[in-house]
């Protein structure tokens, strides 16, 4: 709850390709917290790092991640500008600042890093990258965090053997 007693609710953007409409939805923020335990594709923005920024730079920055995800998780493509390079500056620093936490013993920074090298490893098909993420993703259980905990207990074993048979069909 928060200081109003109102329930702290997450928002959920939309692109309806159909209707050619951005819909933004304001949903409980404990009905989609298995979505974002799960989920790989996103990006964290730091709001430290926003509020360093003039309000229309913390603006145009903001809205350039989203059009950006947009353009790359859709089949049509809003087309704003070309975000590319956005995307993969977003990405970077993400895994830098988490990289950071993990050095720091940060429980969830561990288990989202551990999930970005998961998504490496399935990209990359690499075993390196795989064994990281178990490290990781065990890391952050035994610091605590629940999410970890229940990730490795439930979806995690499932998952790395599907990631080592296509590692191992090349």
């Amino acid at each position: 709850m928060k200081a109003d007693n109102t329930e702290k609710r997450d928002i959920l953007l939309h692109f309806d390709e159909k209707a050619n409409d951005v819909v933004v939805y304001t949903v409980e923020s404990n009905s989609v917290q298995h979505i974002r335990g799960r989920e790989f594709d996103g990006a964290r923005i730091s709001t430290v790092s926003l509020q360093e920024k003039t309000a229309d730079e913390a603006e145009k920055y903001l809205g350039s991640v989203v059009f950006a995800l947009i353009d790359k998780l859709s089949s049509k493509k809003i087309g704003i500008r070309n975000y590319e390079f956005r995307i993969e500056s977003a990405l970077q620093e993400y895994v830098a600042e988490l990289e950071k936490l993990v050095l720091e013993n940060d429980g969830e920074a561990c288990y989202r890093l551990g999930l970005e090298r998961h998504r490496e490893a399935m990209t990359e098909k690499s075993k390196a990258l795989l064994e990281e993420a178990d490290r990781l993703l065990s890391k952050s259980a035994m610091l605590g965090y629940d999410d970890a905990r229940e990730y490795i207990a439930n979806e995690w074993p499932q998952l790395r053997e599907v990631i080592l048979m296509r590692i191992d069909r090349g």
